[in-house]
């Protein structure tokens, strides 16, 4: 909520100067940042100094030189003046949208660009999740056709038609290609659920999108129950899954979700009503296991609250 007032950390004075040094004070990046024009106000002084610049996080210059004596680690105060209008509060949450757009691309560039196997991301509720970049898949990629190069150049053209050999080189291709899939999230598989009426569980390693069809669950208040299966996942990595989630008779269709997921603005989906409309809901998916062994699992829920009309 944006005051009147502003005092955040404190600040460090130096006698004929007109440059105030900011200790946690965040005067530039801030949503209810200061602006240029605003007034600043030394605690034990009773001057008072217009802001004529907030050139960085720690640092604003005043209109003139402070006549105070030396002072660090100061509370201090600004008085709102120019950004106290509803136009600089707009234009302060712009400016933080854009700065948050840029740091997404810039960790896209990462993710596209770097030479390491990692690379730190963040995620909108400000939790840092090591993933692999592209640089990595195409090094597993690249180690995966080397073993298969190898395999099939130590064979004698005898072995290669041999139907033993061509089935366990085609298992191998198989299995490998899909742990890699696995292991980045992107199994690209659709699983189709029709309507059964019993409980359904989800496997984020196997499948990212499932189409599910609701319907009439005996028991349980007509709710299917729906867990996430995490046992076989790989640690540390982070899985997305899209359920498609569709109503077979019109206000019958009901879920419960059986796991601790965190929704978006802390509420879970109300599904729409009619027969035939679809709900997306997308889920964030991860198990992490520190050093130790010890194991957390993660599962995050949005849902936009519209849905997709009957066709």
């Amino acid at each position: 909520m944006v005051t009147r007032w502003y005092r955040t950390g404190t600040v460090t004075l130096s006698e004929l100067s007109d440059i105030v040094v900011g200790n946690d004070t965040h005067w530039k990046s801030a949503m209810d940042r200061p602006s240029a024009g605003d007034i600043f106000i030394a605690s034990g002084h009773y001057e008072l100094y217009e802001i004529s610049e907030v050139t960085s996080d720690t640092e604003i210059k005043l209109d003139r030189t402070f006549t105070g004596d030396n002072s660090s680690n100061t509370n201090y105060a600004i008085i709102r003046h120019a950004s106290a209008s509803d136009i600089t509060h707009l234009n302060l949450a712009l400016s933080a949208l854009i700065q948050r757009k840029d740091e997404y691309i810039s960790k896209f560039d990462d993710l596209i660009s770097s030479e390491d196997d990692t690379f730190t991301w963040t995620d909108r509720f400000g939790e840092e999740h090591q993933l692999a970049t592209l640089n990595k898949y195409k090094n597993d990629l690249d180690d995966l056709l080397n073993d298969i190069h190898n395999i099939v150049t130590s064979k004698s053209a005898q072995v290669l038609t041999d139907a033993g050999f061509v089935d366990t080189l085609y298992h191998l291709l198989v299995t490998e290609t899909n742990s890699i899939l696995s292991k980045i999230g992107l199994t690209n598989k659709i699983t189709e659920i029709p309507e059964q009426g019993s409980p359904i569980s989800i496997k984020p390693d196997q499948s990212n999108y499932y189409e599910i069809v609701l319907g009439l669950y005996t028991g349980n208040n007509n709710r299917t129950p729906i867990s996430i299966d995490t046992s076989t996942l790989e640690r540390n990595i982070l899985y997305e899954v899209t359920l498609v989630l569709e109503q077979s008779h019109t206000g019958l269709g009901k879920v419960d979700f059986l796991d601790d997921i965190k929704w978006i603005a802390g509420m879970a989906p109300v599904l729409s009503y009619e027969a035939g409309s679809q709900d997306v809901v997308t889920l964030m998916v991860i198990v992490k296991s520190d050093s130790s062994g010890y194991e957390t699992r993660m599962i995050r829920g949005f849902y936009t609250g519209c849905w997709i009309e009957p066709a």
